[in-house]
């Protein structure tokens, strides 16, 4: 019979225990070491609300930071549309140019024989 699982074992012991102040005292001053206090948990939920600001405010200035670098690229972006519609229009001038004058060349080039 395993001794640790008989109630009556356990029971004895317990009561041996409490007999020897010396003991007792030293099983109480080891379990308080694994205990939190009112005091530590007050200091843990401070430790806990100060990196939850800390984190807030970091979340914020990257958010921030964002919001400025994608109004910095929407200008950009409008720039490059203005630029691109300069562009284009003068592309399409150049190719009228391209088409007009030949025909002008043309003629200039049919009235130069017709003309003594």
């Amino acid at each position: 019979m395993d001794l640790v699982s008989n109630p009556a074992f356990i029971k004895a012991v317990a009561v041996e225990l409490t007999k020897q102040s010396e003991l007792l005292e030293l099983i109480a001053k080891a379990a308080l070491g694994n205990v939190a206090t009112k005091d530590d948990i007050k200091d843990f939920v401070a430790y806990i609300n100060s990196v939850k600001e800390d984190l807030i405010r970091y979340v914020g200035t990257k958010f921030s930071d964002a919001i400025s670098r994608i109004d910095s690229l929407d200008k950009r972006i409008d720039a490059l549309d203005k630029r691109i519609g300069s562009l284009d229009k003068r592309i399409t001038f150049l190719q009228w140019t391209i088409m007009i004058w030949p025909t002008v060349l043309s003629m200039l080039i049919t009235i130069s024989f017709f003309v003594p």
